[in-house]
Protein backbone atom coordinates (compact mmCIF):
# COMPACT_ATOMS: atom_id res chain seq x y z
CA UNK A 1 0.00 0.00 0.00
CA UNK A 2 2.77 2.32 0.24
CA UNK A 3 4.40 2.35 -2.57
CA UNK A 4 0.45 2.64 -4.66
CA UNK A 5 -0.05 5.14 -1.82
CA UNK A 6 3.04 7.62 -2.57
CA UNK A 7 3.63 6.22 -6.34
CA UNK A 8 1.32 4.96 -8.27
CA UNK A 9 -1.98 6.47 -7.10
CA UNK A 10 -0.56 10.27 -7.85
CA UNK A 11 0.61 9.20 -11.54
CA UNK A 12 -2.94 7.31 -11.75
CA UNK A 13 -5.98 9.48 -10.42
CA UNK A 14 -9.11 7.48 -9.93
CA UNK A 15 -6.91 3.85 -10.34
CA UNK A 16 -8.17 2.06 -6.86
CA UNK A 17 -6.49 -1.15 -5.02
CA UNK A 18 -8.00 -3.68 -3.03
CA UNK A 19 -5.91 -5.91 -1.09
CA UNK A 20 -7.50 -9.69 0.15
CA UNK A 21 -4.45 -11.10 2.54
CA UNK A 22 -4.83 -14.59 3.49
CA UNK A 23 -3.57 -16.81 6.05
CA UNK A 24 -4.38 -20.10 7.75
CA UNK A 25 -2.74 -19.19 10.72
CA UNK A 26 -4.80 -16.64 12.76
CA UNK A 27 -1.75 -15.16 14.53
CA UNK A 28 -0.17 -14.70 11.85
CA UNK A 29 -2.59 -12.41 10.74
CA UNK A 30 -3.32 -10.40 13.82
CA UNK A 31 0.69 -9.58 13.35
CA UNK A 32 0.09 -8.59 9.88
CA UNK A 33 -3.20 -6.38 11.05
CA UNK A 34 -1.06 -4.96 13.46
CA UNK A 35 1.22 -3.69 11.17
CA UNK A 36 4.25 -2.82 13.61
CA UNK A 37 7.98 -3.45 12.93
CA UNK A 38 11.33 -3.28 14.30
CA UNK A 39 13.58 -0.64 12.46
CA UNK A 40 15.55 -3.06 11.04
CA UNK A 41 12.45 -4.33 8.69
CA UNK A 42 11.64 -1.18 7.19
CA UNK A 43 15.20 -0.17 6.45
CA UNK A 44 15.06 -0.33 2.68
CA UNK A 45 12.01 1.68 2.94
CA UNK A 46 12.81 5.38 1.63
CA UNK A 47 13.21 7.69 4.66
CA UNK A 48 10.88 10.31 3.66
CA UNK A 49 8.09 7.13 2.70
CA UNK A 50 9.22 6.03 6.43
CA UNK A 51 8.29 9.25 7.44
CA UNK A 52 4.82 9.51 6.13
CA UNK A 53 3.86 5.84 6.20
CA UNK A 54 5.09 5.09 9.74
CA UNK A 55 4.34 6.56 13.26
CA UNK A 56 6.68 5.29 16.24
CA UNK A 57 5.54 3.15 19.23
CA UNK A 58 7.61 2.42 21.79
CA UNK A 59 10.46 0.38 20.02
CA UNK A 60 8.48 -0.09 16.99
CA UNK A 61 7.24 1.25 13.56
CA UNK A 62 3.48 0.71 13.03
CA UNK A 63 1.80 1.73 9.43
CA UNK A 64 -0.73 4.72 9.90
CA UNK A 65 -4.20 4.09 9.50
CA UNK A 66 -4.89 5.46 5.85
CA UNK A 67 -1.97 2.91 4.56
CA UNK A 68 -3.68 0.28 6.35
CA UNK A 69 -7.33 0.82 4.40
CA UNK A 70 -8.52 -1.32 1.39
CA UNK A 71 -6.68 -4.36 3.16
CA UNK A 72 -9.11 -7.47 4.13
CA UNK A 73 -7.69 -10.38 5.96
CA UNK A 74 -8.95 -13.04 5.96
CA UNK A 75 -8.18 -16.74 7.65
CA UNK A 76 -8.04 -19.38 5.22
CA UNK A 77 -6.23 -21.99 4.44
CA UNK A 78 -5.17 -22.33 0.47
CA UNK A 79 -5.74 -25.43 -0.06
CA UNK A 80 -9.15 -25.65 1.51
CA UNK A 81 -10.45 -22.09 -0.02
CA UNK A 82 -9.54 -19.23 -2.20
CA UNK A 83 -10.59 -15.76 -2.28
CA UNK A 84 -13.45 -15.42 -5.18
CA UNK A 85 -11.45 -12.85 -7.23
CA UNK A 86 -10.91 -12.01 -9.98
CA UNK A 87 -7.61 -10.61 -9.48
CA UNK A 88 -5.19 -8.72 -11.65
CA UNK A 89 -2.03 -9.63 -9.26
CA UNK A 90 -1.83 -12.71 -6.81
CA UNK A 91 1.39 -12.64 -4.26
CA UNK A 92 2.19 -16.42 -3.34
CA UNK A 93 5.05 -16.51 -1.54
CA UNK A 94 6.89 -18.78 0.21
CA UNK A 95 4.71 -21.32 1.42
CA UNK A 96 2.36 -22.86 -1.32
CA UNK A 97 5.71 -23.65 -3.65
CA UNK A 98 8.01 -24.35 -0.81
CA UNK A 99 6.39 -26.52 1.88
CA UNK A 100 3.13 -28.01 0.13
CA UNK A 101 3.32 -31.50 -1.34
CA UNK A 102 3.41 -32.16 -5.17
CA UNK A 103 -0.19 -32.35 -5.49
CA UNK A 104 -0.99 -29.54 -3.31
CA UNK A 105 1.63 -27.06 -5.45
CA UNK A 106 -0.90 -28.14 -8.52
CA UNK A 107 -4.08 -27.39 -6.74
CA UNK A 108 -3.20 -24.21 -5.46
CA UNK A 109 -1.87 -23.04 -9.10
CA UNK A 110 -5.36 -24.14 -10.75
CA UNK A 111 -6.89 -22.72 -8.01
CA UNK A 112 -4.89 -19.21 -8.55
CA UNK A 113 -5.03 -19.34 -12.62
CA UNK A 114 -8.66 -19.80 -12.19
CA UNK A 115 -8.76 -16.37 -10.65
CA UNK A 116 -6.01 -14.57 -12.60
CA UNK A 117 -7.45 -12.51 -15.36
CA UNK A 118 -5.89 -12.61 -18.64
CA UNK A 119 -2.90 -10.95 -18.67
CA UNK A 120 -2.78 -10.82 -14.71
CA UNK A 121 0.45 -11.90 -12.77
CA UNK A 122 1.50 -14.05 -10.30
CA UNK A 123 4.43 -13.31 -8.44
CA UNK A 124 6.09 -16.34 -6.10
CA UNK A 125 8.41 -17.00 -4.03
CA UNK A 126 12.53 -15.82 -5.40
CA UNK A 127 13.74 -19.87 -4.87
CA UNK A 128 10.05 -21.11 -5.71
CA UNK A 129 9.06 -22.69 -8.26
CA UNK A 130 5.70 -23.40 -9.63
CA UNK A 131 4.52 -27.31 -10.44
CA UNK A 132 4.69 -28.37 -13.77
CA UNK A 133 2.30 -27.35 -16.06
CA UNK A 134 1.85 -23.84 -15.38
CA UNK A 135 -1.22 -23.67 -15.45
CA UNK A 136 -1.32 -20.94 -18.80
CA UNK A 137 1.36 -18.71 -16.98
CA UNK A 138 4.37 -17.93 -18.71
CA UNK A 139 7.61 -16.12 -16.97
CA UNK A 140 7.36 -12.71 -17.98
CA UNK A 141 10.39 -11.06 -15.98
CA UNK A 142 13.37 -13.00 -17.33
CA UNK A 143 14.31 -15.28 -14.01
CA UNK A 144 12.38 -13.53 -12.03
CA UNK A 145 9.55 -15.62 -10.09
CA UNK A 146 6.95 -13.03 -11.87
CA UNK A 147 4.16 -14.64 -14.08
CA UNK A 148 1.62 -13.52 -16.67
CA UNK A 149 -1.78 -15.41 -17.62
CA UNK A 150 -1.49 -15.83 -21.31
CA UNK A 151 -4.31 -13.64 -23.18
Amino acid sequence: MIVFRLAVAPAFPGLELGVVATDADEVVLERARRACYGAGTVREVPPDWRELAFEKRDTELCLRPAFREDVEFRQEDIRLAMPDGPFDVILCRNVAFTYFERTAQRAVLAGIAARIVRGGFVVIGAHESLPEPAAGLERFAGRLPIFRRAE
